[in-house]
């Protein structure tokens, strides 16, 4: 991709480098090349009017982004031709606004070209003006952008985002970015909405019920015509925020997803225990793009490539990558979904507890939220909680839940981490996302590969998101992250290997695997300890496959030479410790020796 551009760019860069010297952070030349280019782009934008399309900068965490784009907008403020070229800046959390105005201001932007526009008013009161006309830079949640959207055709209508008169042309999103609005709405929100509308309207209440009995009775994956009852019984949401906002979030949420997804096509999804009815509609307009997404993570999300196929309105632009060769993962091989919590948590709370004490270093701790108190004894519990005291561990971690595991440095400095539970989205939400993502309505039929291609994808994302809270989001000798351990109790679900995925995600790490007991070790690795307590001398007898079979408890020689023999872990291991497969009558194999001379030329 090629932009116009005259100093400014080389301004910004020089800026950044002087910024980054100043506490001794240094990239490699490649993350050099995506920065310039990121202001390139920026000037370009300035400019010239580009393709109304998403420009995604995958930098990895640590590298500076925030910097990044904190220069680049100072530098356009100081460039006298720019200064009539707007700024929106779209953050998710609320706690990352004040950092933002006070670096910028520190970088010598006026107070007064700082305009913040959220719903909380403490928030509100670091704007250094009233008149968000009159700012430069205006900052707000992407929440209130979506909130704003709602039934607007053109993002240029919303004059509350105008830049002295006109649309701010420079537009940056931090973080995801997924242009369409995913609707969600299981029986049991609907089942909960009667008693909210019982008084207001009773036969609408009562069509509630019905829905609720229609969708049980589906088959997952069943076409649905939700009934128009916006339409029949007068329903606005607009009309019912007063009452609505009354109500708990979930309420107003499940009020807001019924109005929308009244009168159309859906799908039915079944979600563990229950039936989720599914759609999506866009909610970003054309002319609120082109704009900058700062993702890490776009570099594994693979519902940006689907979307990309499908719609051609996304350009990665980045190339640089992270070098984790420092980091090593520490496997247990136990599933760890939020059913396997339910139903064998004591057996998980042990192995997290066996991954916390392995060393004396502090780790963070993250996993699930517990489930709501209930009668049913097979819940999630309070890992944290349970974990302290005695029976499990008695040394001290950090916990964060799965939900809260991003935008934070709060863990930067801890060199040790425990991932004891694996996230993996909701099928209904996988769905939804794979149809936004591919462009497919209800009545259109989904692909299983994209489908299980987008969850992995999500699945990496976050836990990128997750091992980016430790050290290894800092960056040293260039594009290396510190030396860290993270400890992983995940099984290999369909479509995701577990060590394949993580050196997908963090690309040059090393795996090893960790083992509470032998419960936790596959086959081949019982039949290499056995073998290492019979091989312990190079004239030690050669061990026949038949003893190796019989201590794995296998009868069926065909199976053992598919699963043990060929297998490429249980060859490397034969490799590292010098052990050989011989044959003693014949020429085929039969017998295992050892040759300590090997082992000590391979170790």
């Amino acid at each position: 991709m090629t932009y116009q551009y005259g100093d400014y760019a080389d301004r910004a860069k020089k800026r950044l480098d002087d910024l980054f010297a100043a506490y001794e952070h240094q990239l490699d030349t490649e993350m050099q090349a995506d920065a310039l280019l990121t202001f390139e782009l920026f000037e370009s934008i300035s400019i010239d009017d580009l393709d109304p399309i998403v420009l995604l900068n995958t930098m990895a965490t640590g590298v500076g982004k925030t910097s990044m784009l904190e220069v680049g907008v100072v530098e356009k403020w100081n460039t006298p031709e720019y200064r009539h070229v707007g700024v929106l800046i779209c953050v998710p959390l609320l706690r990352e606004i004040k950092a933002l105005v006070d670096n910028m201001i520190k970088l010598g932007l006026p107070k007064e070209q700082v305009y913040v526009y959220t719903a909380d008013e403490e928030a509100n009161k670091l704007s250094g003006t009233d008149k968000g006309n009159d700012a430069f830079v205006c900052i707000t949640t992407q929440q209130m952008v979506d909130k704003r959207l709602a039934g607007i055709k053109q993002f240029s209508d919303l004059d509350i985002y105008h830049y002295q008169g006109r649309i701010r042309k420079l537009r940056i999103w931090d973080e995801s970015l997924l242009p369409w609005e995913e609707i969600l709405l299981d029986v049991d929100q609907i089942a909960k909405l009667p008693g909210f509308f019982r008084n207001w309207n009773n036969e609408l209440a009562d069509a509630l019920y019905d829905i609720v009995s229609e969708v049980r009775k589906l088959e997952s994956g069943s076409l649905y015509e939700f009934p128009d009852i916006a339409d029949k019984y007068r329903l606005d949401y607009k009309k019912l925020r007063y009452s609505v906002g009354k109500e708990g979030i979930d309420t107003r949420k499940a009020v807001r997803s019924l109005c929308k997804i009244s009168g159309k096509p859906c799908r039915i999804v079944r979600d563990e225990y229950k039936k989720t009815i599914i759609d999506w509609s866009e909610n970003l307009p054309e002319d609120f793009f082109p704009v900058v997404v700062f993702d890490a993570s776009g570099r594994v999300r693979s519902v940006y490539d689907h979307f990309q196929k499908a719609s051609g309105v996304l350009s990665s632009y980045t190339t640089s990558q992270k070098d984790f060769s420092n980091v090593t993962f520490h496997h247990v091989p136990i599933a760890s979904g939020r059913n396997k919590w339910r139903e064998f948590g004591d057996r998980l709370l042990t192995a997290t507890a066996a991954c916390i004490n392995a060393d004396d270093r502090m780790p963070l701790v993250v996993g699930f939220k517990p489930d709501e108190e209930s009668n049913d004894k097979k819940r999630i519990p309070d890992i944290k909680q349970t974990l302290l005291g005695d029976r499990y561990t008695n040394k001290d971690f950090s916990y964060v839940s799965w939900g809260n595991h991003k935008q934070t440095n709060e863990y930067r400095d801890y060199t040790k981490m425990v991932l004891c539970g694996m996230p993996y989205l909701p099928n209904s939400v996988v769905e939804l996302r794979t149809r936004g993502a591919l462009g497919l309505s209800a009545k259109e039929e989904l692909s299983y590969d994209a489908f299980r291609d987008i969850e992995i994808g999500e699945l990496k994302n976050d836990l990128l998101q997750a091992v980016g809270r430790i050290c290894v989001r800092k960056i040293i000798d260039g594009n290396k992250c510190p030396e860290a351990d993270v400890f992983i109790i995940a099984g290999n679900r369909s479509g995701a290997d577990i060590q394949k995925l993580l050196a997908e995600t963090f690309p040059g790490s090393k795996y090893r695997r960790f083992h509470i007991d032998d419960t936790t070790k596959e086959k081949w690795e019982l039949v290499v300890e056995y073998l290492l307590e019979r091989l312990t001398e190079t004239d030690s007898e050669p061990v026949g496959f038949i003893d190796a079979m019989d201590h794995i408890g296998m009868t069926n020689r065909q199976n053992f030479n598919k699963l043990i023999r060929n297998s490429e872990m249980f060859q490397e291991a034969l490799k590292e410790h010098g052990i050989y497969e011989t044959s003693i009558k014949g020429k085929w194999s039969s017998h295992f020796g050892r040759s300590l001379m090997l082992a000590e030329v391979t170790e």
